[in-house]
């Protein structure tokens, strides 16, 4: 029980220490790169942080596993340097012994990356797809770059701005070209009509959150309606004070799979029916599964002889993470596209790695 609590003390503070600083490293790149879907108009510049701050936990799941990796790593590299490893075998401590230790101490990571993946990052990942929706929505305008012409998902429509307020909350020189199905002039229905062409042009315009919050009903002011197909001569103009038009609610906004949103108990029930959903599952539980893996494999690989440094080993781990983790990345790509069937999920991979384990207990157990 000394032992285990001193290799846990340890071990747990190089995780920390580990993680961290990781942790440090992928908020900046997630920053920059929102800060580019800010720029580009995908994301309002408000939810910046907020959606940064969602993203946390997920990264906690992904960094944890290599964080414990590298501290069990480091840690027992340390006390094989230190000959702290030699004396502990010689008071008549098993490698059996050591291993239980180890997979103590990647119990508490187990649980602790178990209750992100199953549990805490499908509820904020639903959070964030609502931000996702309801912000660009609401706030259109925030979400427009001036100078820039945006198409809607559908091609039905595009949308350009001149300029916006600095509270972003008006745009000045509105411009909306939206491809109709009805003939000039009036409001019948009219299938060879499918070039016709509704263009609105106003000084300014602005989102009404008041009508429906959940679409994008900008109301124009003070512009022109244009209705007619391009070529011919026949086409109707109507200047207006206040004009609404209801555009699509995502002209660009980021979005997620909203698979990632679904609990853990929905996956479990219907995995069986969707692909995509089976892949999600597999994938959630992964990630803990590898918790357990990637201590078992730093042990090994921490063992030294004596006289050897505690590095030495550093850069063959390396290149064990970047399999396992890559593996993982593409087993996940292979099951969504179908190259690898559903049942198989990623065991494959984590079998692989087990396989590994075997492989280097053979070579050490020669030594």
């Amino acid at each position: 029980m000394i032992v285990f609590r001193y290799f846990a003390r340890e071990v747990y503070a190089t995780v920390f220490s580990v993680t961290l600083v990781l942790v440090f490293v992928f908020l900046i790149d997630q920053s920059v790169r929102y800060l580019g879907y800010a720029a580009e108009g995908r994301v309002p510049a408000s939810a910046i942080f907020t959606l940064i701050g969602l993203e946390l936990p997920y990264l906690l799941g992904l960094l944890l596993p290599l964080g414990l990796y590298f501290g069990v790593l480091i840690t027992y590299g340390k006390f094989y340097a230190e000959h702290e490893m030699t004396v502990l075998f010689a008071a008549g401590m098993s490698r059996i012994q050591l291993l239980r230790t180890t997979l103590g101490v990647a119990a508490v990571i187990f649980f602790l990356v178990s209750f992100l993946m199953f549990i805490l990052n499908p509820l904020l990942a639903a959070q964030k797809n609502k931000i996702l929706e309801t912000k660009a929505a609401a706030n259109l305008v925030a979400t427009l770059v001036p100078g820039d012409f945006k198409i809607s998902n559908d091609g039905n429509k595009i949308i350009y701005v001149g300029g916006v307020t600095q509270d972003h909350k008006e745009a000045t020189n509105l411009f909306i070209a939206e491809q109709s199905n009805h003939k000039a002039g009036d409001g019948n229905n009219s299938a060879g009509q499918a070039n016709t062409w509704v263009i609105t042009s106003a000084a300014k315009g602005y989102v009404d959150n008041t009508v429906e919050p959940l679409s994008s009903f900008v109301v124009a002011k003070n512009g022109y309606r244009y209705q007619g197909t391009p070529g011919e001569k026949d086409f109707f103009v109507a200047q207006y004070k206040g004009y609404g038009v209801e555009l699509p609610k995502n002209t660009g906004a980021l979005t997620r799979d909203d698979t990632d949103a679904m609990s853990t108990l929905y996956l479990l029930r219907h995995a069986k029916n969707e692909l995509r959903e089976q892949v999600e599952l597999h994938w959630r539980m992964a990630l803990p599964i590898s918790v357990f893996l990637f201590a078992i494999v730093a042990m090994q690989l921490s063992r030294a002889q004596p006289r050897q440094g505690r590095f030495q080993k550093f850069i063959p781990a390396v290149l064990v993470y970047v399999v396992y983790a890559n593996l993982m990345f593409v087993g996940k790509d292979w099951m969504s596209h179908g190259t690898t069937p559903a049942w198989l999920g990623l065991w494959w991979v984590h079998g692989s790695v087990l396989l590994l384990i075997f492989v280097i207990a053979w070579i050490q157990g020669r030594y």
